[in-house]
């Protein structure tokens, strides 16, 4: 369990990550300068065991999501993507500069369950869906996908019948979609409680 003593090394550990990984540093700085109020903001929440407390975020306007997805690596083996993300589109509504989101369940209370039931339990709980992005950072800075694969429910791909999704191929996580109607125990939808804006 992250306690808040344990989060400015878990803050300072994402933004080493990002600028190992070749973010730019421009965008780094960004996030970097908002370190105090994510660790204010972080102790409003409740520790625990299977929430991840904060995740930095970089919208695609700033970086491509061709870009984001290297940002996700193990043992050397880089992230892709085939899909063409300009048929990607977001459910809600989301800063347009770098920002953080908070109280994040990685998704794995809604393995078992499609992408839409998963979203409207989610919703009725006062939670949040993840975007494209945000699934990036989630994978980026956990071990989530070696668990379970995940939905990012809250971005649509051509349609509305399919969601984006991260998923792994040996070593190798890729973006791709799926319908929002498929359910599978390898594939969890995560959450968040809050978006710092």
């Amino acid at each position: 369990m992250a306690l808040s003593s344990d989060f400015p090394a878990i803050f300072d550990e994402q933004i080493k990550r990002l600028n190992e990984r070749g973010a730019p540093q421009h965008l780094i700085n960004a996030l970097s300068s908002r370190r105090a109020q994510v660790l204010v903001t972080a102790t409003g929440f409740p520790a625990r065991e299977d929430r991840v407390p904060f995740l930095p975020i970089i919208p695609r306007a700033l970086m491509s999501i061709q870009s984001q997805m290297p940002l996700i690596r193990f043992e050397q083996a880089c992230g892709y993507t085939l899909l063409d993300t300009k048929k990607i589109h977001d459910e809600l509504g989301t800063p347009s500069e770098p920002y953080f989101i908070f109280d994040i369940e990685d998704g794995r209370l809604f393995t078992v369950t499609s992408t839409l039931a998963a979203e409207a339990r989610i919703k009725a709980a006062g939670r949040s869906c993840l975007t494209d992005c945000e699934v990036i950072s989630l994978c980026a800075h956990t071990d989530v996908l070696f668990h379970h694969f995940v939905d990012a429910a809250a971005s649509r791909y051509e349609d509305k019948t399919k969601n984006v999704t991260l998923l792994l191929e040996g070593q190798t996580a890729k973006l791709s979609s799926s319908y929002i109607s498929d359910k599978s125990s390898d594939w969890g939808t995560p959450s968040c409680g809050f978006r710092m804006k």
